[in-house]
């Protein structure tokens, strides 16, 4: 499960029966000349072929390598227009990489006018005419097909694995976000809108931060394609959530978070309202009671019928409410649902 390399001399040690235990037990390698490796492994890998447009320039050869050798960068250049035709109104890279995957590796794209060259009767993928004997055209560049194998954790594991995903969001990485995901680009929804709305835009991503009530959904594939597990980035109060159907956006926050708490009794029916790291407590929230521990807490919102407890870890704070906006406070504070109190009803 572990292995090392050394890249400058295509050296591989660890893989045999003799050189295996040595890499249970790995050392600092101060020369630096050697890189160590474990195997990751997880359920619900998907592996496809991601065919994407590269542009032709020289050292961009792709998966092409030893094929072909790029010698200028074909900027400003399309295809030979004489026997080449050009199809209107495309509305990316990416549909014009469509129309030539399959049967062409090579296609000139103008993204100003929206304007993709195909060369249909090509006897070598195009390359001939959008390489060799291109044309000039100031909007518009040169670009192939390269396709490569990836893993990723896909979509249908983690739907799987949530039990309620037909009611509550399934998320797919905490404390992460799709890569291309930017505050910018972000609008103020609940989960469930923003699921649905990147359900209708036909993506199966998207970025949710629970602290700010931000999402952020795909604009494009590749968008789309930074939210896999191998393209997300580190982001503490964003994570990362995969679309398994449209949600019910009537469904309460409290009641998501009880359930799975049916017929709970006592301090069983306390769950966290807030999963982030940030400190929440209900907004206008009192302080019935000081320096208590978390049982007295329970027992008191139980006592009084309230549906939220609030409990402040530092001093043994304690207060409880009906009704609860929630809000970030850094001060250790906790909100804690009262599963006793809601009703699962619609």
């Amino acid at each position: 499960m572990q292995y090392s390399y050394n890249s400058d001399k295509g050296k591989c040690f660890g893989v045999t029966e003799e050189t295996m235990e040595a890499c249970e037990s790995p050392v600092e390698d101060e020369d630096e000349k050697w890189d160590f490796y474990e195997f990751w492994c997880s359920e619900g890998i998907v592996a496809e072929t991601l065919c994407l447009a590269e542009k032709v320039k020289p050292n961009n050869e792709g998966s092409l390598e030893g094929q072909v050798v790029f010698e200028e960068n074909l900027k400003k250049r399309t295809c030979n227009k004489d026997v080449c035709t050009n199809t209107q109104n495309i509305a990316s890279l990416e549909e014009c990489a469509s129309l030539a995957e399959g049967w062409l590796v090579y296609f000139g794209y103008n993204k100003k006018a929206d304007v993709c060259w195909l060369c249909a009767e090509s006897e070598d993928k195009g390359y001939t005419e959008c390489v060799v004997d291109h044309d000039n055209d100031s909007k518009s560049k040169i670009y192939f097909i390269d396709c490569n194998e990836v893993t990723y954790i896909g979509s249908e594991y983690f739907c799987g694995e949530n039990d309620y995903s037909d009611v509550m969001g399934t998320m797919a990485e905490d404390a992460m976000k799709c890569g291309e995901t930017s505050t910018g680009d972000s609008f103020e929804a609940t989960v469930a809108e923003c699921n649905n709305f990147a359900m209708d835009g036909g993506f199966n991503w998207y970025s949710y931060n629970e602290a700010t009530g931000l999402c952020w959904i795909p604009s494009d594939e590749a968008a789309d394609r930074s939210c896999w597990n191998t393209n997300s980035v580190y982001a503490a109060n964003w994570d990362v959530y995969t679309v398994c159907g449209e949600l019910n956006e009537n469904v309460s926050a409290e009641q998501m978070a009880c359930l799975e708490k049916a017929n709970c009794v006592g301090v069983d029916c306390f769950v966290a309202f807030k999963s982030t790291a940030v400190s929440w407590k209900c907004d206008g929230i009192s302080q019935d009671h000081s320096n208590v521990d978390f049982e007295f807490c329970v027992e008191y919102t139980m006592e009084m019928g309230y549906t939220f407890m609030n409990y402040r870890t530092t001093n043994g704070a304690c207060g409880g409410v009906d009704e609860c906006a929630p809000m970030a406070t850094g001060t250790e504070w906790q909100i804690f649902v009262n599963c006793g109190e809601v009703s699962m009803d619609d």
